[in-house]
């Protein structure tokens, strides 16, 4: 009862907080949808992609109880139902994809990792309307990809890392194979990672992620310029003892906004959010919801317009239970968004949003319930 009393708190909050932003927002609310479960036991949705207002392609993974072993899981939303797509796996310890990017209903590619048996390996899937299928994608043992991003159909970068060199991995897609790139690894410390990646042109994209150093982490962000990968340094925030990026997202080679997290002197983790001009980069003052929450993470965010983006993330109290939530850029502040908890569960995520339009947005993650791990869909309409 008491936990139910803090959400409606949290959420008349919210809804306050909303009135006072002076956007339209009576018509225009997150809602729950209907979502197919591929097992009865552990079911994630970490990535999503909406091409048009209409059509969706979600991933991610599925593990059975009787069976403990992992399966990629990709699920279509058209006509405004949500159904399962049969995908390749190979059969091992676990297979995952985390990212997806469509450029249409026909065309959509996922990247994940599988073990087969042994150290994870990258894996890359590709779907054309009907079916899924792998793509040939090799690189080091004990790495994965971590997020794909397609300008084209013939075009897409996917990021990620490699636990055996501690490197940054990048590959490129022409259409018909993948080619490794070289990415900038800093070598004077512990491990690079890439996280999120956004192409808004073939000949532009932006990488995030971070490095740890020997005794904290920091944001990790490259730019692709057409022919070469480099550094873009990103100022340490006064009192944060680290920060990673987690997603970004780039309506052009000049407008992009990362979103992630930063753990504080105090040891409180708190969302963090930054804009880039093409060339510097400047932290963006953040919201967080007022029942005491700590853990806030933005883990995903989609930009349709310079003017608009939706970040998502998830948030714990002290009840030690998660909440999902949302937070809406309207061009010139960051206002928190009331997202809706689904029925009878014991911890919500979202992991990932994808916005065809300001006013058309879909996120995607995971509930847990007493006794499985279900997976979830919010749609902003």
């Amino acid at each position: 009862m008491a936990i139910k009393k803090q959400a409606a708190a949290v959420m008349a909050v919210l809804a306050a907080v909303l009135l006072t932003t002076g956007r339209a927002e009576a018509t225009n609310s997150w809602t729950v949808e209907s979502t197919p479960d591929a097992s009865t036991y552990v079911n994630n949705l970490f990535g999503v992609s909406c091409p048009t207002s209409t059509y969706c392609m979600a991933v991610g993974s599925d593990l059975s109880s009787t069976k403990p072993i992992g399966y990629t899981l990709a699920e279509q939303w058209t006509a405004g139902v949500w159904s399962i797509i049969p995908t390749p796996s190979t059969p091992g310890d676990q297979s995952e994809l985390v990212s997806v990017s469509c450029r249409s209903a026909k065309f959509c590619m996922a990247v994940g990792d599988e073990h087969p048996h042994g150290p994870g390996v990258i894996l890359a899937e590709r779907w054309n309307g009907s079916v899924w299928t792998a793509t040939d994608i090799t690189g080091p043992m004990e790495s994965g990809l971590t997020a794909v991003s397609c300008p084209t159909a013939s075009t897409c970068t996917a990021v990620g890392d490699s636990l055996g060199t501690d490197a940054s991995l990048i590959y490129r897609w022409n259409g018909s194979t993948w080619t490794a790139q070289t990415a900038v690894t800093l070598p004077d410390y512990e491990e690079n990672q890439l996280y999120g990646v956004s192409c808004p042109t073939t000949s532009a994209c932006v990488a995030v992620g971070s490095y740890f150093g020997p005794s904290s982490t920091f944001v990790l962000v490259e730019r692709w310029n057409g022919s070469s990968w480099t550094l873009q340094t990103i100022p340490h925030p006064a009192g944060v003892k680290s920060s990673q990026f987690q997603s970004v997202s780039c309506v052009s080679a000049a407008v992009c906004t990362a979103v992630g997290s930063s753990v504080t002197g105090a040891n409180v983790t708190i969302p963090r959010a930054e804009r880039s001009n093409g060339n510097t980069w400047a932290l963006q003052p953040t919201p967080t919801p007022t029942s005491s929450p700590y853990n806030l993470n933005l883990a995903g965010v989609s930009c349709p317009t310079s003017k608009d983006c939706t970040a998502v993330g998830s948030y714990s109290t002290n009840s030690s239970n998660n909440f999902a939530y949302a937070e809406l850029w309207n061009g010139t502040a960051w206002v928190l968004q009331s997202v809706p908890t689904p029925s009878g569960d014991m911890g919500a995520l979202l992991y990932q949003s994808s916005c065809s339009a300001p006013t058309a947005c879909t996120g995607v993650g995971t509930v847990s319930t007493t006794s499985s791990q279900i997976v979830l869909a919010e749609r902003y309409s």
